[in-house]
C-alpha cells in the first residue's frame, strides 16, 4: 500500500513554528495553502516552502466566486488577500469580485484557457524568488553553503467550482477546465477537485459517472461539503468507503480536510488528506474562508478528537496514568492530579499543536502496520476505554468511534 500522505493546511504565519519544529521533521508528508493566503503572504510563504523542503500544493479556492461576494468581504470591501488574488486570476474572477454574480455564461474556451494559465502559473511559481528580499535570502543561503532549492508544487490544481449533482452544468464546466488544464500543462501532474455534497455518493449512477469522467486526470482531491466525520451516520460513512474502494488505484485520491476516519480509509484506497493543524477536519462550501487560529485545545488520543484544555484537564486529573506519551507530553513527570494541572497550565498552543501532529503520525503508523481486522480491534478497544473511563462525563465526545467501526465492518 502506498504511504498515506498528510498535507497540513497552513492558514497563518504562526504555524511555521509548528511545522518546522524538530520533533515534526518526519511526522508529516507536506503542506497545502489556500491561494489567497499564498498570494497575500507570498514572501514568507515562498521562503517557508523552500526551507521546509517538503511537497506542497495550492488550493485555488476559485469556488468562492460562485457565491455572494460578501462571503470574502469585510465591512463592504473585498478582503485584502482576495484583492491581490483576483488581479492574478483575471476574468471572469475580476468581474465576480466587483459584484457580478458569476454564471456559466461567463465561460468559453478562451476565457477558461486564460484563467487556467493565470492560476496554474501562479501555483507553479509561488516558491520562486521574486522580490529583492527573497533573492537576498537565497544568496545568503548559498554564502552559508546551505542548500535552498526553489520547489515546484507536487501537482497543480485547476480552478474548480461546486456542483450539487453530476447532471449540473457546473459539473460539466469542471470537467472542461480539467481537460484544458491537461492539454496546456503536460509536464506536471494535474489533480482535479471533486467539490460536491455528500449525498452525491449515495447515487450509484452519479457515482459511476464521476469515476468515469475523472479517470483521465492524474489525481483527485475530494471535498465533500460539510463531511464532518465525527457527526455523520454510519450509512453516509459507508457510502464514502464504497466510493474510495471504486477509485482508480493508479491515481492519488486525497481527501480535502479529514480526520482519523480518513486515515482508516487508506485501507480501502484513499491516499492522503489535507487538514489544518488541529483544525479544519471538515468544511462547508459556504463557510467564510478564514485563517488558522492558535486556540488552546488538546487532542485526546483515546477518543480521536480535540477538546478544550479545561475538559482534557478535568479528565486526565482523574486518570493521570492515561495521559499521552508523545514527546511533548512525556517531557513532564506525571504521577498525580497536581502534575496534570501543572502540565496543562504550561501547555502553550504551540505545544498543543505539536502534540496533535505527533499523535496523528503515531496513529498513521499504527494504521499502516495493521490490517483491517486489527484496526477494528483498535477501535473496539478505544470504545471500551471511553465507555469505562469517560462515559458521558468531561464533555469529551466519543460516540463517533462506534459509527466509524460500523462503517468499516
Amino acid at each position: 500500500m502506498p504511504a498515506f500522505k498528510i498535507f497540513y493546511r497552513i492558514g497563518m504565519a504562526g504555524e511555521k513554528a509548528v511545522l518546522s519544529h524538530e520533533l515534526l521533521k518526519d511526522a508529516f508528508y507536506g503542506i497545502s495553502l489556500s491561494a489567497n493566503v499564498a498570494c497575500f503572504s507570498r514572501t514568507w510563504v515562498s521562503q517557508f516552502i523552500n526551507r521546509l523542503g517538503k511537497p506542497f500544493f495550492i488550493d485555488p479556492v476559485s469556488y468562492v466566486f460562485q457565491f455572494p461576494i460578501e462571503q470574502i468581504s469585510r465591512e463592504g470591501s473585498l478582503k485584502k488577500s482576495f484583492e491581490k488574488l483576483v488581479k492574478i486570476y483575471g476574468e471572469p474572477i475580476i468581474s465576480a469580485s466587483e459584484g457580478h454574480q458569476i454564471t456559466l455564461s461567463d465561460f468559453d474556451d478562451g476565457i477558461i484557457t486564460s484563467m487556467i494559465t493565470n492560476i496554474l502559473n501562479f501555483q507553479r511559481n509561488i516558491a520562486r524568488s521574486e522580490s529583492n528580499s527573497q533573492k537576498s535570502l537565497f544568496e545568503f543561503g548559498e554564502w552559508l553553503d546551505e542548500e535552498i532549492v526553489e520547489k515546484e508544487p507536487e501537482f497543480l490544481v485547476p480552478p474548480y467550482f461546486w456542483f450539487d449533482t453530476p447532471e449540473s452544468e457546473w459539473y460539466d464546466l469542471n470537467i472542461r477546465i480539467m481537460e484544458l488544464s491537461k492539454d496546456n500543462f503536460q509536464d506536471i501532474p494535474i489533480y482535479g477537485v471533486l467539490c460536491t455534497n455528500k449525498e452525491v455518493l449515495s447515487n450509484e449512477e452519479w457515482l459511476s459517472k464521476i469515476l468515469r469522467d475523472f479517470d483521465f486526470i492524474d489525481g483527485i482531491l475530494i471535498w465533500l461539503s460539510d463531511f464532518n466525520e465525527y457527526s455523520l451516520n454510519g450509512r453516509i460513512l459507508k457510502t464514502f468507503i464504497n466510493f474510495v474502494q471504486q477509485l482508480n488505484r493508479e491515481k492519488d485520491a486525497i481527501m480535502m480536510y479529514g480526520s482519523y476516519f480518513s486515515m482508516i480509509a487508506s485501507k480501502f484506497g484513499l491516499n492522503g488528506m489535507s487538514q489544518g493543524v488541529g483544525i479544519s477536519e471538515s468544511k462547508n462550501v459556504t463557510d467564510q474562508p478564514t485563517g488558522g487560529t492558535f486556540s488552546r485545545k488538546y487532542y485526546v488520543p483515546q477518543a480521536k478528537t480535540s477538546v478544550s484544555v479545561a475538559n482534557a484537564m478535568s479528565f486526565y486529573a482523574e486518570h493521570p496514568e492515561t495521559i499521552c506519551r508523545c514527546d511533548i507530553c512525556r517531557q513532564n513527570e506525571i504521577h498525580s492530579s497536581d502534575d496534570i494541572y501543572k502540565f496543562f497550565d504550561e501547555l502553550t498552543p504551540l505545544k498543543g499543536k505539536i502534540h496533535y501532529c505527533l499523535c496523528r503520525n503515531s496513529e498513521l503508523e499504527e494504521i499502516k502496520n495493521n490490517d483491517k481486522d486489527e484496526i477494528e480491534s483498535i477501535l473496539s478497544s478505544s470504545i471500551e476505554f471511553c465507555e469505562e473511563m469517560i462515559n458521558g462525563l468531561y464533555d469529551i465526545p466519543y460516540r463517533h468511534l462506534a459509527r466509524w467501526l460500523s462503517a468499516i465492518q
